[in-house]
């Protein structure tokens, strides 16, 4: 199961911080023993493999907060979970219709695409120091060891280490000849991992595209 989540916490109270992580264990645990798919009900049409515990579980996290949460079956494309909630109440929009910045879910492909280019090796090691810096280009990082391969980037999520090894990826002329080419190389990579496009579930107003931010 593949659980997408986007919020802005209104509710900062501990206890909701203490029994989410063992309410949504035990949750996980009922569904993966009774693989319950029962239709849920949602709006006029409900799609019939939305989850009742799950979507309950999720309106429950989602009370006091503007954002959504999307689980999906990765095996079958099937959305398990769509809740979203806004000062106005339920907007699809957020969950659909709204590109966000990928964040550090970005940095497996972008592990592949270096890989697959011969630019990086698994136990290739850069310095992280508190963040990347070029230019006028300030990216902090949180506090960990470093150096750090590649394995051990992706294990403590390093801004730097990525940042810096796309960097280098645009910067090898002898390899690309451009910077443009070496761009359209790079999203030709994301693309194909489904990145950036329309998932094709049959829901109306769907987007397919990452935050031009990133």
């Amino acid at each position: 199961m593949v659980i997408g989540y986007h919020s802005k916490n209104s509710d900062k109270s501990s206890d909701s911080k203490l029994t989410m992580p063992f309410r949504t264990l035990l949750l996980l645990l009922v569904l993966s023993v009774t693989g319950s798919t029962y239709a849920q009900e949602y709006h006029d049409a409900p799609p019939l493999t939305l989850r009742p515990l799950l979507q309950q579980l999720g309106t429950e996290l989602m009370q006091g907060k503007t954002g959504s949460i999307v689980a999906v079956d990765p095996a079958t494309g099937e959305v398990l979970c769509m809740v979203t909630n806004s000062p106005d109440g339920p907007d699809d929009a957020l969950a659909i219709a709204t590109a966000y910045p990928p964040g550090s879910t970005i940095k497996p492909a972008q592990a592949l695409v270096f890989l697959s280019e011969g630019l990086v090796k698994a136990d290739t090691k850069i310095a992280c120091r508190n963040g990347f810096r070029d230019g006028n280009i300030r990216v902090k990082c949180h506090p960990h060891y470093s150096p750090e391969t590649l394995t051990e980037a992706l294990a403590v999520s390093c801004n730097t280490w990525f940042l810096k090894s796309y960097l280098l990826m645009l910067n090898d002329r002898h390899k690309y000849g451009s910077k443009e080419k070496a761009v359209s190389t790079w999203h030709d990579y994301l693309v194909s991992m489904g990145l950036g496009g329309p998932l094709g579930i049959d829901m109306p107003w769907r987007e397919g595209r990452t935050d031009s931010r990133v």
